[in-house]
């Protein structure tokens, strides 16, 4: 919750989350829709790596 962020005293925290997530119950909704939270990108990030990892994979056949 926000209160755990705060605590950390440190404003260049974020929050990562593999996505999808049970709001209310794994993560606030406050947190998650906040300026920290960074999952989007984490998941954005995870389409491209199993890409990768197909191609890779595929190449060695």
């Amino acid at each position: 919750n926000m209160d755990l962020i705060k605590a950390t005293g440190n404003d260049n925290m974020i929050f990562l989350h593999c996505l999808p997530a049970v709001k209310g119950y794994e993560v606030t909704e406050e947190v998650f829709e906040s300026h920290y939270g960074r999952q989007f990108d984490e998941a954005e990030n995870r389409l491209h790596t199993i890409k990768a990892v197909m191609v890779a994979s595929i190449g060695k056949l």
